[in-house]
């Protein structure tokens, strides 16, 4: 099997290695061992994971049976199958990992340390794994190499090969046919040693910062930061605050984060004070949901203009308070789209979609006319009929309760069970003279027991009453 048909580097690795013990069998003799330098110890966090997959493979260090790990006396032992932890197998020889020593220092057998010494003559009757130019495999080497390497992509700028030695775990569990496809840089290499999603990374950080620094090691934090700096523009180090005001501003590197957050916004429940701490621009007349839509305090700006506009509604003649709810859904129609929509944020933005189409039925005349008390009359006689239609009765009441009753002014649109009185007769006769008749208190109060009636009516025919 070629390196190019492993499923993941760490598979290429231990063939690789493996192969070192290749040898001409019509004149040589078999190596007794495969040495491994690694004069700056860049494999040995993989180690653990590597001895799954070569169970021949020993190394030089503490006396650690369990982990094949132990002195030169002891992997002498090992070689000569006096260890009974370790057993020699026939189809594979040995692999010794020899973290902080160099080719050369195996060559200089006079200088080498008294505890080297008794590994020194295996070169001799071993074979070295090394690249073509008899220098030690080094990460990098590994992966950029097309003789006897994984001939990929790397970048090699001094970022990159830090990255990389921090995700090297990561690096060599990622199939190959994905990274044959990708640029190796430090962007990449942090991505992998934190999760593989930047994004969800930094709203989580945003989320709850000393929670999330704390859920992290040294190096996942080193790789969180580099990330943040190449990819979005950012300096953890300047504050969750100043990350906010990016958010809202939702421009370029930040705009994914955004459309990130909008899909599930209550996953990140803290974000939306955040961004109300954060300092907001100066809003003025032409901002609108596309400029200053990320800033909950614009919505909220927004919410109160409406919310007055709303209240001035009894004061109007009907035709000009049609064209005034058209007017406010046009401005107000878009925040609808936003995220503070979906957190409740924007009732008002909300209720305002069924009112304008409301006011577009009810620009026709009904039975002859209209009725006293203006458009808040005729919109509370068609909020009855038109609820059953397109099921918004609940955002209807929201927008009169938001505003028509903020100050008892029960006299102009009252909900309340004030008395009873025939609702149909009422909408049916024609308005009376000024100062004679059923005044503008007493009409509505009928109209509201005729929409009582009818809610409850509905609850007995079809079993379920539609909300308020």
């Amino acid at each position: 099997m070629t390196i190019a048909e492993s499923d993941t580097p760490l598979a290429a690795l231990a063939q690789a290695v493996r192969r070192a013990a290749r040898f001409n069998s019509e004149a040589e003799s078999a190596p007794h061992c495969i040495l491994w330098p690694d004069r700056e110890s860049q494999w040995q966090p993989i180690m653990p994971a590597l001895q799954e997959q070569l169970p021949e493979l020993l190394s030089l260090g503490a006396y650690e049976p369990a982990r094949r790990s132990g002195p030169a006396i002891w992997l002498r032992c090992a070689l000569a199958g006096e260890v009974p932890d370790y057993k020699l197998d026939a189809r594979h020889p040995p692999i010794i990992y020899l973290p902080g020593i160099s080719r050369q220092d195996l060559r200089a057998v006079e200088n080498c340390s008294d505890a080297l010494k008794p590994l020194a003559e295996l070169q001799y009757r071993g074979a070295i794994w090394s690249q073509i130019n008899a220098k030690d495999w080094t990460v990098l080497a590994f992966l950029l190499s097309g003789q006897g390497g994984l001939d990929l992509d790397v970048s090699n700028d001094r970022e990159s090969k830090a990255s990389m030695l921090l995700a090297l775990p990561q690096v060599m569990d990622e199939p190959l046919s994905v990274l044959r496809e990708k640029r190796l840089d430090a962007t990449y290499f942090n991505t992998l040693l934190t999760g593989g999603d930047p994004v969800r990374d930094l709203l989580q950080w945003m989320d709850g910062p000393e929670t999330f620094r704390e859920a992290r090691s040294s190096q996942e934090w080193a790789a969180f930061e580099s990330v943040c700096r190449s990819t979005f523009a950012f300096q953890p180090k300047d504050g969750a605050l100043a990350a906010a005001a990016k958010l809202a501003q939702r421009t370029g590197a930040w705009d994914p984060i955004w459309q990130r957050f909008c899909e599930a916004p209550k996953r990140y429940p803290q974000i939306p004070e955040l961004i109300r701490r954060a300092p907001a621009p100066n809003f003025d007349l032409l901002s609108d949901a596309d400029s200053a839509g990320g800033w909950p305090q614009w919505n909220e700006a927004q919410e109160n203009a409406l919310r007055s506009d709303l209240a001035s509604l009894s004061t109007l003649p009907p035709h000009k308070a049609r064209e005034k709810v058209a007017v406010w859904e046009a401005q107000n129609g878009a925040r609808r789209s936003l995220v503070w929509a979906e957190l409740a944020e924007s009732p008002l933005a909300r209720a305002l979609e069924p009112l304008a189409v409301l006011a577009t039925v009810t620009a026709s005349s009904i039975a002859g006319g209209v009725l006293q008390g203006g458009f808040a009359v005729s919109m509370y006689i068609f909020y009855g009929i038109f609820a059953r239609c397109v099921n918004r009765r609940l955002m209807l009441r929201n927008i009169v309760e938001d505003t028509f009753l903020v100050k008892n002014n029960s006299d102009i649109l009252p909900f309340g069970k004030k008395g009873r009185g025939k609702g149909k007769a009422a909408a049916k006769k024609k308005p009376a003279p000024k100062g004679k008749g059923k005044g503008k208190k007493k009409q509505l109060e009928e109209v509201q027991e005729e929409s009582e009636e009818e809610s409850e009516s509905e609850e007995d025919e079809g079993g379920e009453k539609i909300p308020y």
